[in-house]
């Protein structure tokens, strides 16, 4: 960059030397062996040139709007590149794509012809830097969302028998003062240690309390039946309630092993279902839809881990039956055939007959079977679909497990099949006896009395224990607002000055007469409490009429319904806001598991 100075000089060879020449006076300067300008700056100010020396002092605007303009420019290309990051985090996320995404040649080429100021990173870049730094974006914004609010918490484990690691999953899940539910992943965690109920606890109370959350503001957690998962809660101190979705799975999983027939039949299929994904048989099959003029879909295959897979595989195999008897006729004649037609390589033909050995014949009587059982599963998928779709709220718990036993006890008179109607006893048993321990669950009774589409329906409980419950929920209500009076452990002063001794006094009497001053507690446990219990009271009578006169349907938005009537209830607003926060179910957990893994490098 050339000096301010030489807008005033010029320079001149003079004698081979070179000089510098004032473009005012025309005097000639020598030039300094370090090259430094300091005699003509001396010049100026020694000849007078005053209005020369004048500009020369005076600050360039232009230097400071430069230096401005450089940082603008800087920032403007630091977040052009934390947003291209962002989008192709969230690119990424979408595909379902490993990291290994970052490092592929074409998306860099393209990346930088389009960006060609941009910095090109590799997946460490992304998985290091940007991931975590958007992951803890999240989080505050989360935390923000919380503030002081209780939340309910899905948590949910995984693990593959593989090199892979396993991971436990913490979702938050709060209602804000508009009765928005929000349901974020907070955390998942990497199991590095034995997967027991101490080591879950700590997992979990670490990653909220580095946050700045409570486990006080914890109302409930949704986990699955596991031992771990179960003791994880009681060291916590949370109350918790296994997910509906999985109860629904083990229910029926338990059902089907329990009855020899269905057990070998579904066998039977899965077998089928397999042969048919291979390319010989399924050729075969396909035919045969065309000619059936059926969907020539894969059948899919059951999954013993996911809700619903056997209905569905079941359901699929049932509407392909005259596809799939037509297909096994022709399998029948390969096994009698000893040439091999012209139009069969011979690696397909020897493939056709060995499944035409290993498969087992399927009756047409199995598919009567089928259907019937199809019958009874399909509540379950219908119910677990609702749930898995849906902002699942605990209080549809209750409700939807007794009317898939009505309607199951209904289905179980008009079944003819006698394997059928076996089933069905045994799976109405079941359900009944996983119905002790939801009725036990206060939460999900709560829950169900603050949500008016179900609230004093004599459907789900007699009209009795809903008068119980009422009491129960008062009592509810009056722990919480003491929850919410009283900030960290309560400063007990005493002032018997005998009882308060020096730290290393010896002389202690536990017999010494002390007194208590007024508390937060005892203050709010005299009048103010009984003018809040009535307060609730008179609530919960107009909240009742309300329900019974004007119940809304199942598939009515509660959310809104309590964003509408919420300054009629303001005591039960807020109860509902902590209530309405539990889902029924741990889907929004279990989705995690089909992104996590593959961001891990």
């Amino acid at each position: 960059m050339v000096a301010k100075i030489w807008k005033f000089f010029e320079v001149k060879i003079v004698n081979g030397e070179k000089m510098r020449k004032c473009l005012k006076c025309g005097d000639m300067l020598p030039t300094p062996q370090d090259h430094s300008t300091g005699n003509m700056i001396n010049h100026l100010k020694k000849k007078g040139h005053e209005k020369e020396l004048e500009e020369y002092n005076k600050p360039e605007s232009n230097q400071a709007s430069d230096i401005r303009s450089h940082f603008s420019k800087n920032e403007q290309r630091i977040n052009e590149q934390w947003k291209l990051d962002q989008q192709l985090v969230r690119i990424m996320v979408r595909q379902d794509a490993s990291t290994c995404f970052f490092d592929d040649p074409d998306l860099q080429n393209l990346r930088q012809n389009a960006y060609p100021n941009i910095q090109i990173h590799g997946h460490k870049y992304f998985t290091r830097e940007v991931i975590p730094k958007m992951a803890k974006d999240i989080r505050e914004k989360i935390i923000k969302n919380i503030n002081q609010n209780k939340f309910a918490i899905t948590s949910d484990g995984w693990q593959k028998p593989s090199k892979f690691p396993a991971l436990l999953s913490v979702t938050i899940h709060v209602v804000n003062t508009e009765f928005e539910r929000f349901d974020d992943i907070f955390a998942t965690i990497v199991l590095e240690n034995e997967h027991t109920g101490e080591e879950i606890a700590r997992l979990i109370e670490n990653s909220l309390m580095e946050n700045g959350l409570q486990i006080g503001q914890i109302s409930a957690c949704v986990r699955d039946a596991a031992k771990n998962m179960q003791k994880a809660c009681r060291l916590l101190e949370l109350e918790s309630f296994q997910c509906s979705a999985h109860l629904y799975h083990l229910a029926v999983t338990e059902s089907l092993n329990s009855n020899e027939t269905i057990k070998n039949l579904i066998n039977v299929v899965r077998q089928w279902v397999g042969g048919t994904h291979r390319s010989n048989l399924a050729q075969i099959l396909k035919k045969y839809q065309q000619l059936e003029n059926l969907p020539t879909n894969r059948i899919p295959i059951d999954v013993v881990t996911r809700w619903g897979s056997t209905f569905m595989m079941l359901e699929a195999f049932n509407q392909m039956k005259s596809a799939l008897i037509k297909t096994q006729d022709e399998l029948k004649e390969v096994e009698f055939k000893n040439r091999k037609p012209p139009e069969i390589s011979q690696n397909n033909w020897n493939n056709l007959k060995r499944l035409s050995k290993s498969l087992h014949l399927i009756k047409r009587e199995d598919f009567v079977i089928i259907g019937e059982l199809c019958r009874v599963l399909k509540i379950f998928h219908v119910e677990t679909c609702r749930l898995s779709e849906e902002q699942s709220i605990a209080s549809t718990y209750i409700p939807t497990l007794k009317k898939i036993l009505s309607a199951l006890q209904l289905m179980e008179i008009k079944i003819r099949c006698t394997e059928i109607k076996e089933f069905t006893k045994i799976l109405i048993e079941n359900l009944k006896r996983r119905m002790i321990s939801v009725m036990d669950n206060q939460i999900l009774k709560l829950s169900m009395l603050i949500d008016p589409r179900f609230a004093y329906s004599e459907d789900y409980l007699h009209g009795f224990e809903w008068e119980e419950l009422e009491e129960d929920m008062i009592g509810f209500i009056l722990k919480d607002q003491k929850d919410d009076m009283i900030t960290g452990e309560m400063n007990v002063s005493y002032e018997n000055e005998d009882y308060l001794q020096e730290e290393d006094s010896m002389d202690i009497d536990i017999w010494a007469q002390r007194t208590q001053s007024p508390s937060t507690v005892s203050q709010f446990s005299t009048d103010s409490q009984k003018e809040i219990k009535l307060s609730i009271k008179a609530e919960l009578c107009l909240f009742k009429n309300n329900s019974l006169t004007n119940r809304p349907s199942r598939n009515d938005d509660i959310f809104a319904w309590w964003k509408k009537f919420q300054h009629g209830f303001p005591q039960l607003a807020q109860t509902a806001r902590t209530l309405l926060a539990k889902p029924a179910t741990s889907v929004s957990s279990e989705r995690t598991f089909s992104f996590a893994l593959t961001y891990i490098c």
